[in-house]
């Protein structure tokens, strides 16, 4: 990469993505980013008891209820398809609010696996939603 400061994003399926601002890549060393990355698994990674997202109804068809505790102070919520991909980013979550099952770009997302990850200054915590597109399914 040529020297300069950069938004790194990892994703890997099955895991929970990582973001890092402000990776800064100088013309004299190498620049190393060692990370550790989280499975996904469960509901949720947030241990029992601690504040969470919460989504209803899951599975759903196309309108999902997200809320998130307020303790959480989330500074973000952003969505990615079950290969890690980002489909969608809202800055400062209202602390309840629909997700109509829409992407950046405004279109519908297919069937599929989707997980929200929830960050704030001092917490991350996840939540699978189940979008299923199948006629006659509800």
């Amino acid at each position: 990469m040529k020297p300069g400061t950069y938004t790194v994003e990892i994703c890997k399926p099955g895991y929970v993505p990582l973001r890092y601002d402000s990776v800064t890549v100088a013309n004299e060393h190498m620049t190393e980013l060692n990370v550790t990355m989280r499975r996904m698994g469960g509901e949720t990674i947030a241990p029992a008891g601690q504040k969470k997202i919460r989504v209803s109804p899951n599975p759903t068809n196309a309108n999902v209820l997200i809320q998130i505790d307020p303790e959480l102070n989330l500074s973000s919520l952003s969505i990615y398809d079950i290969s890690g991909r980002l489909v969608r980013n809202i800055q400062n979550p209202a602390r309840s609010f629909l997700w109509y099952g829409i992407d950046e770009k405004n279109r519908d997302v297919a069937t599929g696996v989707y997980w929200l990850l929830g960050q704030g200054e001092s917490s991350t915590v996840t939540q699978k939603v189940v979008i299923v597109r199948e006629p006659g399914f509800w």
